[in-house]
């Protein structure tokens, strides 16, 4: 009876592995502002994402970013723009899951050795991956 179940048990997980190895649906990161300001980062990993910035009249203003960076603990998106492959984008938006933030990193646009990035933190958040 034991080897019966651990043989339905062992079925049942590699079941479930070989499900999980077929879900290649991109992740999508949700960052939400949690220190009092009015902002959303979500981004499609290999696709879309978008920053929601809420105005004083109840109204958002919403950028279209493309994702230039991904490393498990962080990912970040540039205004969608037609760059030339290997360019570096001006300003980016990111999340950092282990730093619970939201981020901007941003280079002087006049610079064209593109120096060191610049980063600034936007604001606490809490982010979820879905």
């Amino acid at each position: 009876m034991r080897r019966l179940l651990f043989a339905v048990a062992l079925a049942a997980l590699a079941t479930t592995a070989a499900n999980a190895a077929k879900d290649t649906k991109p992740k999508d990161w949700v960052a939400v502002c949690t220190d009092g300001k009015d902002a959303q980062y979500t981004q499609t990993l290999g696709g879309v994402g978008y920053f929601h910035l809420g105005d004083d009249n109840g109204s958002y203003q919403t950028l279209r970013l493309t994702q230039t960076f991904y490393d498990g603990v962080a990912v970040c998106g540039a205004v969608d723009t037609k760059l030339p492959p290997g360019a570096t984008p001006i300003g980016q938006v990111c999340a950092n899951k282990s730093r619970e933030t939201i981020y901007f990193k941003y280079r002087d646009a006049k610079d064209t050795n593109l120096p060191d990035e610049k980063v600034g933190v936007f604001c606490k958040a809490m982010i979820t991956e879905y």
